[in-house]
């Protein structure tokens, strides 16, 4: 049987994702600092394989100019890169974008010189990663090679801890802690709008992509919300005993992990706030810890993929001006 159009791309896709992509477990990737006084540090990025549960140090150095080397490194964002199987990472001592092989060899500074750096994501068919520039309060993009880099959002970035790309819709979200908002643009940077947030103190953002649902965490409020894209409909998705930061979601598996830098823990739940689980425990794990998912190759479903590539192909709709609405905040049920 021959398969033409879409069916027969996205039977490409699903046959190269089993061919040519390597066997691996779902896995969880984050960063640690531990300070044992104020001028050093034990810094590191951590990998555990889930379905064993072992957990390997990829990197290690120290925050300050003591200690073990690298000096000054504190890395924070995290974000993975299936395809080139590239793990990237902000290191807000020394300023820069690096990237490591999963197993943690291949290491290479991306971009170098940059102002306290923040927020990393990829659009790894576009081959583009951004970030947040907190200390010139700017959102950029550039090359996965850090090449071609933008300003695309010239302002409003001296707040973010979190960004999340929404590829198939064309848009970007961030939080803006200096102005307890959530923030989104085109991926280009234009349109930008914002809704509040009630907490005051927003953390992590990610865009679930089962709901097409916004979920971001708030240390102050001790909660994990979530909410449709445009704010309303905002619900409490998790009511957290600690202080909840980085997050990251299983699409597969329907799982939300985020960590806990009171507890000094990663937690994880379904997408629906139930279930929660303990993942890992160390005392590294603090209000900079990034953390991101990787899912195994028969995860990457070609159907995933394929929406990306469909979506490309679409014509940009015409949206107006979101009316902002108020919204009660409603508990997740039981």
């Amino acid at each position: 049987m021959v398969l033409k159009g879409k069916a027969s791309l996205a039977a490409f896709i699903l046959l190269l994702a089993a061919t040519v992509l390597p066997a691996l477990a779902d896995s969880l990737f984050w960063s640690e600092a531990y300070y044992d006084n104020i001028s050093s540090g034990y810094t590191s990025l951590r990998r555990m394989d889930l379905q064993s549960g072992q957990v390997s140090v990829l990197l290690a150095g120290s925050g300050g100019d003591v200690g073990p080397t690298p000096h000054r490194f504190l890395p924070t964002a995290i974000a993975v890169d299936r395809v080139h199987e590239h793990l990237y990472y902000t290191d807000i001592n020394s300023d820069k974008i690096a990237r490591m092989d999963f197993d943690g060899g291949g290491q290479v500074d991306v971009l170098t010189g940059l102002a306290d750096p923040r927020a990393i994501e990829l659009d790894v068919a576009a081959g583009k990663m951004y970030w947040a520039n907190q200390g010139t309060d700017k959102i950029l993009r550039a090359n996965l090679d850090g090449t071609n880099v933008e300003a695309i959002v010239p302002f409003g970035a001296g707040g973010v801890y979190g960004l999340a790309l929404d590829i198939p819709e064309g848009r970007m979200y961030w939080n803006d802690a200096s102005r307890d908002v959530i923030a989104s643009a085109r991926l280009g940077g234009s349109d930008v709008r914002s809704f509040p947030s009630p907490g005051g103190g927003i953390g992590d953002i990610v865009v679930n992509p089962i709901l097409h649902k916004l979920i971001w965490s708030d240390a102050y409020s001790q909660k994990i919300y979530q909410s449709n894209v445009d704010g309303t409909v905002l619900e409490v998705l998790v009511f957290s005993e600690g202080f909840p930061g980085s997050l990251a979601i299983d699409a597969t598996a329907r799982r939300l992990y985020w960590t806990d830098w009171s507890a000094d823990k990663i937690f994880r739940s379904d997408l629906l706030g139930r279930n929660i689980v303990e993942v890992y425990a160390s005392a590294g794990i603090s209000s900079g810890s990034g953390l991101a998912f990787l899912p195994e190759p028969s995860s990457v479903a070609g159907v995933g993929v394929l929406a990306v590539i469909l979506a490309r192909r679409k014509r940009e709709r015409k949206v107006g001006p979101l009316e902002h609405k108020s919204a009660e905040i409603l508990p997740r049920q039981a």
